[in-house]
């Protein structure tokens, strides 16, 4: 946090403030210019080994792989600088803003700008934070403001006429505020006899910028510790003063942390220091930090982050340093504040808006990451594990965290790649769009084939590599049977519509166990049916097409499907993507099922279909990745459900973009049991067993919060700080007309994911779709007792327990069920009284 920058976005700011403010700007606006940042991790050396982190610091992914998200003032910030951020009992994010203390649902930002409402005399807020009973939102900005919020009502405390850096309220909870004018011990009461601390207190310089609270103290020293403008000192509780800590210099401290080991780490102008235990001298960071840090957060794994003035975002392991950068993502260089939320989400705050950084699920790789071009159309796995990618722009392969591109020859820089099958030992085949097939070594290109010396075209959209070492080429012109050695490729046979083929466009070749050949075209499903027993071994002596007949799969008998685009063999069942959902039939019978959107998939189109290890089904499409259980699956098979559910998968999880595309394969499962797929704009990695930990069938979202009902425009119920939500049985008035409910799962790890059901219990029992609405409305209700019930799940998922609020409906007199059949009862009895009386006279 610069405070210079800090008052350079407001205007009538005291002119004492700028003078103030220009001490702690000196420092940072003469940092020196350092080099660009970079998400390659680095080699640590010996003494990044002897630094004072747990032993789980280890990163276990790249900084680039994490999911990164900003707001600003475009997405509902009031201001792009944010100050602080902290997170309230009830999950909502709290930030400090130049205009107001804003709070954050995971859908919507509320701003309290209104200084008629947080009694603040000025909207700026430098600081936010819980009290330690989690039950106030407390608040600090400029003028010496430090406000209180219970959810409903702000209480104001006036501590001096400075700015007001950072509050704390220590373990004998005394309260703390440091300030430009010194560090004040505040008196909350009526009174409003705050103590200040000063150089004559001991205190290195009047001006302090942070104050810190350590978990356990050291003789003298109670563990509060205050940063100021010249140096660290702690508080001597005894004598009631400070005493500065002689191992760190007597410059700006920026910020202060306890890891979770005890290490006290502090942030300084000239570098960050740490302290095993309380009582030892500080030391050096065991490695240099390129740039001065301005705030500090323990990452779940213990690695240590950190936030800079100009060089972003900085992640220390023990065994690698990795940045992230204004070029990574981040949408300013200067970061003012991390915060770690209760899911290990980073939060950061800076002078561009708001950025969460996320460890998702999926990773995704990209040309900023080596690739050859974006658009993915085939996967493959070499014999050394490493992934080859190609693209409509070349062919890469792994090294690492990063792809290189497959170089030394030019007939593998440019070309177009449609499909990627692994040969024997150290080849590699490319099936291209306009250079035939490829055959690649260590040493490059070894081989081609082409229209020149085999082929019908130059277009190859599928290789499928058999035991025997042959290659089925699957083109726009049919089927090719190809004799594959170290330097040479020889067609051996053609299949097309001119010799018995049903279809000549072939798009995907799927093998069974009995050596029966699938072949998914743009209009139909073909099958090679063997004529001879184990046809794949005999192609050693009869290299001929003529061991199968071809046949078409009646699809109309079935299916609405046409375009089959990959076909997988699992657990003795064949099963294809197609452009109408799945199709699948098990290999000893043409019991053919066909699971579409009328089943609940929730697309039409699948481009990928894999398993995993697990038994789990993965499909790809252009609407994202789609995951259906073992469990879904047999339920379905077995036709105990008809309606399935699944896990769907988007940016929200990591993936560079939801739109995925066919190829040869568009999807893989690698020997370490990853699943790839590829995409328009890079290739998507998932580990599948992260997957099934955080399985949608078992991931529920957090419960929904009711935020506020409202009555006639009349608030009747907000969220509540202080403590958990206790209001019920609430009571409408005859003459109310409209009751709104407003609610919220704070989830904020896959927001855009969560749908919303509510009903109205004693008004209609069933369950109303709401989608991604977050706000219900009644009118004109009859009298009579009601439960409102809301619920959330993500999409596919299953629904979390239902949050629910009881109110009733009083009716007019004249609207009251009693008062009508007293009415009723009356009117009887005044007709049968005239009617006796008429009989009496007569």
């Amino acid at each position: 946090m610069n405070p210079v920058q800090f008052s350079g976005w407001r205007l009538g700011l005291k002119l004492l403030s700028f003078g103030v403010l220009g001490l702690v700007a000196m420092a940072g606006a003469h940092a020196a210019s350092l080099s660009s940042t970079s998400t390659s991790p680095s080699t640590p050396s010996a003494a990044l080994l002897e630094q004072p982190l747990t032993a789980s610091a280890i990163a276990e992914k790249a900084l680039g792989q994490y999911a990164v998200r900003t707001w600003n003032t475009r997405n509902g910030l009031p201001h792009n600088s944010v100050n602080k951020i902290a997170q309230a009992k009830d999950g909502s994010i709290w930030l400090a803003t130049w205009e107001g203390p804003v709070r954050y649902n995971g859908q919507t930002f509320q701003i309290y700008a209104d200084t008629a409402e947080t009694k603040m005399p000025e909207a700026g807020a430098l600081d936010v934070s819980m009290s330690p009973n989690q039950q106030l939102i407390q608040v600090a900005g400029t003028r010496g403001a430090v406000v209180r919020f219970d959810g409903q009502r702000w209480d104001y405390v006036k501590v001096g006429d400075g700015y007001i850096f950072e509050t704390l309220i220590d373990q004998q909870q005394h309260f703390w505020a440091a300030s430009t004018a010194g560090l004040y011990q505040v008196d909350s009461s009526d009174q409003g006899q705050h103590k200040l601390y000063t150089q004559t207190e001991g205190l290195p310089a009047d001006f302090t910028f942070r104050i810190h609270q350590a978990p356990r103290s050291y003789r003298e020293n109670a563990g509060v510790w205050a940063g100021t403008r010249l140096g660290l000192a702690y508080y001597h509780a005894a004598t009631d003063s400070f005493v500065q800590e002689p191992s760190v210099p007597a410059t700006q401290v920026r910020a202060m942390l306890t890891l979770a080991n005890g290490t006290l780490v502090v942030a300084t102008d000239e570098g960050v220091f740490f302290q095993r235990a309380l009582g030892e001298p500080f030391q050096p960071w065991p490695v240099p930090i390129k740039d001065r840090v301005t705030s500090l957060v323990e990452g779940p794994n213990g690695c240590l982050w950190v936030g800079t003035f100009t060089q972003g975002l900085g992640r220390f392991c023990l065994n690698s340093e990795q940045w992230l950068s204004v070029e990574d993502g981040l949408p300013n260089s200067h970061i003012n504040d991390l915060f770690k939320d209760r899911d290990n989400n980073l939060w950061i705050a800076s002078h561009g808006g708001l950025v969460q950084l996320r460890n998702t699920l999926f990773s995704s790789y990209t040309q900023t990451d080596g690739i050859k071009g974006n658009n993915v159309r085939a996967i493959a796995e070499d014999a050394q594990g490493a992934i080859w990618i190609g693209t409509n722009d070349g062919i890469s392969r792994q090294q690492g965290d990063r792809f290189v591109a497959v170089a030394g020859q030019s007939d593998t820089n440019k070309v177009s790649v449609l499909s990627l099958a692994r040969g024997s030992e150290q080849l590699m085949y490319v099936g291209s769009y306009t250079s035939g097939l490829l055959q690649l070594s260590q040493q490059g290109l070894s081989a081609s084939l082409t229209a020149a010396n085999g082929l019908d075209s130059n277009e190859v959209r599928i290789v499928k590599v058999l035991p025997s070492g042959h290659l089925l080429l699957g083109t726009p012109e049919g089927l090719k049977l190809v004799a594959a050695e170290f330097g040479k490729l020889t067609v051996l046979d053609s299949l097309n519509s001119a010799n018995g083929l049903p279809g000549d466009f072939i798009s995907s070749i799927t093998i069974d166990p009995n050596g029966g050949i699938w072949l998914g075209s743009t209009l139909t499903l073909m099958y090679l049916r063997p004529q001879v027993a184990d046809p794949l071994a005999q192609l050693a002596t009869t290299p001929s097409f003529n061991l199968w007949q071809p046949e078409a799969v009646d699809l109309p008998a079935f299916t609405g499907a046409r375009n089959v685009f990959a076909g997988v063999v699992h657990q003795q069942r064949l099963w294809f993507a197609t452009d109408h959902g799945l199709i699948t039939r098990p290999l000893a019978s043409d019991d053919w099922r066909w699971l579409s959107r009328r089943d609940g998939l929730p697309f039409d189109k699948a481009f990928s279909i894999n398993f995993d290890s697990n038994h789990h089904l993965w499909l790809g499409s252009s609407q994202g990745i789609a995951r259906l259980s073992r469990q879904t699956l047999d339920g379905w098979l077995n036709r105990r459900i008809t309606n399935i559910s699944y896990q769907r998968f988007s940016e929200a999880d990591g993936m560079v973009t939801r739109q995925l595309t066919t190829g040869g394969p568009a999807s893989l499962v690698s020997d370490s049991n990853q699943l790839w797929f590829a995409s328009a704009l890079g290739v998507i990695a998932v580990n599948p067993a992260q997957a099934q930990a955080n399985d949608a069938e078992g991931n529920k979202p957090e419960p929904v919060l009711l935020e506020a009902i409202n009555a006639d425009k009349q608030l009747l119920l907000a969220p509540q700080y202080d403590a958990a939500q206790s209001v019920d049985d609430l009571q409408l008035t005859p003459t109310t007309k409209r009751i709104t409910f407003s609610y919220v799962s704070m989830t904020y790890a896959m927001p855009e994911q969560l749908e919303y059901q509510t009903r109205l219990v004693g008004f209609d029992d069933d369950w109303i779709n709401r989608g991604s609405a977050t706000a219900v409305e009644y009118t004109s209700l009859p009298p009579g007792n009601y439960r409102f019930e809301v619920r959330a799940r993500y999409l596919g998922g299953q629904w979390n327990e239902p949050t629910g609020i009881k109110f009733s409906q009083q009716g007019r007199f004249f609207d009251q069920r009693n008062v009508w059949y007293a009415l009723v009862v009356l009117a009887l009895l005044l007709g049968g009284v005239l009617g006796w009386r008429l009989t009496s006279k007569r």
